[in-house]
């Protein structure tokens, strides 16, 4: 099997939505005291730029920290800030051993299926029985795994349309922008996949590590959200089920609008034309 994910399509659709985000250089935390938030950006040049932010800026919608375990004792908290508009801002924090505690349950997953690397962008792998030969059991156990990491972040999207009044769509493409935010660069973890609260944390993440984190939190704050993959287009995007003035798709005589992680500011139901020939599209995971 081969990764999904095209760093040529990604550059194309940075093109036309904004630089290329890259992953920066890694957090230093201090030792006596607890580091101010690192605010996630990019200059005008598209460069990553990571600045500690004591307080939100001006006008920008303050959705605070989600944090896991609570109290917990990470390094440093990552946060995201990104317009949908308003701007708004997103912080996380996951504890060290928690931290420590997913890498090892991945990786203890990934040698009970035999997961081997055998070229570049290639693996291969011995699915469980009753299990698909796609990703859809990888993707089933790291949402089990993490579910309580993820959902810390879902509430704080939650308050935060309950505070505005925000419909499903609205909330949606805040989510949206959200995963957008977190710069592309494919992972060398097993199954070219992040598990998602490491795609928040690490700082970087693919098109299905990054779907991956949209599903849960959308299916979170009850948007049903599928994830989608195509083999002639080695990409994955999600597919959200709310109307769209973009392009969508219907899946179980339901319409889902097509929904791109990896291009900062592509916004709902955008879909490039030329991912829509060949048409293979499948859904690999559902709720």
């Amino acid at each position: 099997m081969s990764s999904r994910c095209r760093p040529d399509l990604v550059l194309a659709l940075c093109a036309l939505f904004g630089p290329l985000l890259a992953c920066g250089v890694e957090l230093k935390p201090q030792k006596e005291q607890e580091p101010p938030p690192v605010e996630i950006d990019e200059d005008e040049d598209g460069k990553i730029k990571k600045t500690p932010v004591p307080a939100p800026k001006k006008g920008v919608v303050d959705l605070g920290t989600a944090e896991f375990p609570a109290k917990s004792k990470a390094k440093s908290t990552i946060a995201y800030t990104f317009s949908v508009p308003p701007s708004h801002r997103l912080g996380y924090k996951l504890g060290d051993a928690e931290k420590k505690a997913i890498e090892t349950f991945y990786a203890s997953y990934a040698r009970s299926v035999q997961y081997k690397r055998i070229g570049p962008k290639t693996f291969q792998w011995s699915p469980p029985p009753n299990c698909p030969a796609d990703m859809s059991c990888v993707y089933k156990k790291l949402v089990e795994r993490t579910h309580d990491d993820v959902f810390v972040l879902a509430q704080r999207l939650k308050k935060r349309a309950d505070d505005a009044k925000l419909n499903s769509s609205q909330l949606a493409q805040i989510a949206l922008a959200y995963v957008q935010a977190i710069p592309y660069q494919i992972p060398d973890e097993p199954f070219g996949l992040l598990p998602p609260p490491l795609v928040v944390v690490n700082q970087r993440g693919d098109c299905d590590s990054k779907a991956l984190l949209l599903y849960m939190l959308l299916n979170m704050n009850g948007i049903e959200t599928v994830i989608l993959s195509s083999k002639a287009h080695k990409h994955s995007m999600a597919g959200i089920a709310i109307p769209t003035e973009g392009t969508s798709f219907r899946w179980k005589g339901r319409k889902y609008a097509f929904a791109e992680t990896t291009a900062k500011g592509a916004p709902l139901g955008f879909m490039p034309p030329e991912l829509t020939s060949p048409n293979d599209w499948v859904v690999e995971l559902s709720p």
